[in-house]
């Protein structure tokens, strides 16, 4: 029971992981939330069936259920990852697919609520410590789950359920002496697919990373809060695409501006990471971008930079001669990306002259800082939970994010915020603007509406 519940919570957290960078939120929380719910069912079916599941068979129906398990964690999810492509939207196709998704990640669920309830209903005497060795169970999955999705990539983590599953599931059968077949082929099947990702490590990379096909990411590094992918730009491609300048982004030539990769975060945060050998002036097109048109307002000036990802803000700033630049990083996993696998096309930025980066726990250095700055500007958000459902990205741009930043503003500071807009989807920038009014009233601004500027 206490391993049982152990896998049912790790495999419940990895899959929540995956699915995240797989899909969008909506559809990530849909799959998980019913997928989960096939515990229910299992033991539903339990109390449904009482003469089938008798407690004369309980070590059978035990082993049995273990070994299933233990299968289908792998298998749910490798069909998943290579055979099942959504496109998330509500078509009739998509809504099959989705269904045949959520059908394929609730079969382990279902078969760990029919252990559980299995033991529990036949346990007797001993519930109160079948209580005990459940929770347990549950408390060292979450502590498992972290550790194992910090330390692997997380779809090579039910791999590692179904073997310590299926070799419960064996011991289990031994012990009762009963037939280890099942059991035993369970062990065989999560020891070959072992060998197989030892042999052919694609089988458990992420193949749908959103609505985006593979292959197109060069690597990848996983942790328990984020996925981030680096992925090459077009042959031609300059740094000068990656964001709105004053010129179409071919006239600027002399100087020429920089290569760039990807790095995407999650499958939707695309930051650029720009090619950069120690020398500014290629950089000077930066210059020339409404994104960073507070610079040309205060200046020279101390800055904070909440979200540095791949560094091109801190560039910017270098860019425009910025004497002090403060950057908070949420994602180690980023900076490491950055400064080290990648650091011969970054050029470091995160350690240039006159610029601190501080990496994690964003929300606290915030609350904690008592710097003022004469520029704060808000850069992409990178983090995420471990099920991958509530991005820290959210809270960057909540009332109380915004306070922060308001408290870290000189009396003549500037607060910039850069969000994408589509007009038919307005809804988070009215959203962000409605939130600024709000939080320059609660400070006493006569009219709140008077400082803001939309470009």
């Amino acid at each position: 029971l206490c391993v049982v519940s152990w896998g049912a919570v790790v495999l419940e957290l990895a899959y929540g992981r995956i699915l995240s960078v797989a899909l969008a939120p909506y559809f990530a929380a849909v799959v998980v939330t019913l997928a989960v719910a096939g515990r229910g069912a299992g033991a539903w079916l339990v109390q449904a069936l009482p003469g089938r599941f008798t407690a004369d068979a309980l070590d059978r129906h035990l082993a049995i259920a273990m070994a299933l398990l233990s299968a289908t964690a792998i298998l749910s999810e490798v069909m998943f990852l290579e055979h099942i492509t959504l496109a998330q939207t509500l078509s009739s196709q998509d809504l099959v697919l989705l269904t045949v998704t959520i059908a394929a990640f609730s079969v382990p669920a279902f078969l760990s609520g029919l252990c559980t309830t299995l033991v529990t209903v036949h346990g007797g005497p001993h519930l109160g410590a079948l209580y005990g060795a459940r929770y347990f169970g549950t408390a060292l999955g979450f502590l498992t789950a972290v550790a194992a999705c910090s330390l692997l990539p997380a779809p090579l983590v039910p791999p590692l359920v179904a073997a310590v599953v299926g070799w419960t599931a064996l011991v289990t059968a031994a012990d009762a002496g009963i037939s280890l077949r099942a059991p035993a082929a369970a062990c065989v099947f999560a020891f070959l697919f072992g060998l197989i990702w030892s042999s052919t490590p694609h089988v458990f990379r992420m193949l749908q990373v959103k609505h985006w096909p593979e292959p197109y990411t060069e690597s990848e590094a996983w942790s328990a809060d984020a996925r981030v992918g680096v992925f090459q730009s077009g042959p031609d491609a300059t740094a000068a695409q990656t964001l709105p300048l004053a010129r179409p982004p071919d006239a600027y030539t002399d100087p020429r501006p920089p290569s760039f990769k990807w790095i995407d975060v999650d499958g939707t945060n695309w930051q650029p990471l720009l090619r950069f050998d120690g020398n500014l002036e290629p950089l000077a097109f930066l210059r020339d971008s409404i994104v960073y048109a507070a610079h040309h307002l205060r200046a020279p000036a101390s800055v904070l930079l909440v979200g540095v990802g791949g560094g091109r803000d801190v560039l910017a700033a270098k860019a425009f001669g910025q004497p002090r630049v403060v950057g908070l990083e949420d994602s180690a996993l980023v900076r490491e990306i950055v400064e080290h696998r990648y650091d011969y096309v970054s050029g470091r930025p995160y350690e240039l002259p006159g610029v601190q980066v501080l990496v994690g726990d964003l929300r606290g250095r915030l609350a904690r800082s008592a710097d003022t700055f004469d520029i704060v500007q808000l850069g992409p958000a990178t983090g995420g939970t471990l099920g991958g459902l509530l991005p820290i990205g959210n809270y960057l741009l909540t009332r109380e994010a915004v306070a922060e930043y308001r408290r870290h503003l000189n009396p003549q500071g500037l607060l910039s915020v850069t969000l994408p807009f589509l007009p038919e989807y307005p809804f988070e920038v009215l959203r962000l603007l409605r939130t600024l009014r709000e939080v320059w009233s609660a400070h006493g601004a006569t009219d709140p509406g008077q400082p803001l500027v939309v470009l």
